[in-house]
């Protein structure tokens, strides 16, 4: 029976990851910061990855897919005329729900040890950017 609440639950958690993660990227188009659909695109993959590579391996990875794949969709909007953020939002909804999907069927989890360097270096990178 816990595995059953426990599936659950996941299933839970995944439905209001994409229903905060859809609401975060229609609010961009009303003025919203794309940030917030950012990190919100960023975490799961970020669980993905940590759970096959170090933490500080995995960020570095993850952030320059990231700027290499802004680059992609910027360079594909230009020349096909899409606007450039409806194409950015399109590719992060889909990335992000992928992420959250594959996360919800594989289960990996963080560890104490990951969120609380998660914390150190995101405390680093605020008094770096103040």
């Amino acid at each position: 029976m816990p595995s059953s609440g426990g599936s659950r639950r996941r299933a839970i958690v995944l439905a209001t990851y994409l229903v905060v993660l859809v609401a975060a990227c229609v609010w961009t188009f009303f003025g919203g910061s794309l940030l917030l659909p950012v990190g919100l695109v960023l975490l799961p993959a970020l669980v993905l990855l940590r759970s096959r590579m170090s933490l500080s391996a995995s960020l570095a990875l993850l952030f320059v897919v990231f700027g290499w794949a802004v680059l992609g969709v910027m360079i594909v909007a230009r020349y096909t005329g899409i606007p450039a953020l409806a194409a950015v939002v399109a590719v992060a909804v889909a990335i992000g729900a992928f992420c959250a999907i594959r996360l919800y069927r594989a289960g990996p989890r963080f560890v104490r040890a990951d969120v609380v360097d998660l914390g150190f270096a995101a405390l680093g990178g605020l008094v770096w950017w103040g």
